[in-house]
């Protein structure tokens, strides 16, 4: 019996850290910034859309994202797939990916983390986090902790 329950137990570690717990998402809705330095748009209302799926067998991460500031005129789309992304992590419901993102004609690593809280995404607060550029300091950075508008939702 023992050895069953460190078995159950090294499984449900494995899938944590693997990130299967947000195996695939989609979202969309609005936010006002929250980020504030370097022109980030603080208090710029946004929009955004979004889905990734995580796959098994070769580890990568596929799927689009758009985000619209719509007070700076900055549009994002971007591409999460298997040349680009960095990795897929869950944190305790947290989920990253990175890619590669088009910004008003300029192609700019980005990396996007994102929370499903529960249903519905604004009663439970869901969140969304967009970093543009190589690092910090970053070329752009949009907040919404929580969104004003939308759902977040994972699918397993």
């Amino acid at each position: 019996m023992k050895a069953k329950l460190a078995l159950v137990a090294l499984l449900v570690a494995v899938l944590a850290l693997t990130g299967v717990g947000c195996s695939k998402a989609n979202g969309g809705g609005w936010f006002t910034n929250t980020a504030s330095g370097n022109d980030w748009g603080y208090g710029h209302r946004i929009t955004f859309g979004f889905n990734a799926q995580y796959d098994d067998e070769d580890g990568t991460v596929k799927g689009q994202f758009q985000l619209i500031d719509h007070d700076a005129k900055i549009n994002l789309h971007g591409t999460f797939d298997s040349t680009e992304t960095m990795g897929w992590f869950d944190f305790g419901g947290l989920c990253v990916v990175k890619g590669k993102a088009d910004v008003n004609g300029e192609e700019i690593p980005f990396e996007v983390t994102y929370a499903d809280n529960g249903e519905p995404g604004v009663d439970a607060r869901d969140s969304i986090q967009v970093y543009v550029g190589e690092a910090y300091p970053w070329l752009y950075c949009y907040i919404g902790d929580p969104i004003g508008g939308g759902n977040i939702q994972y699918h397993e």
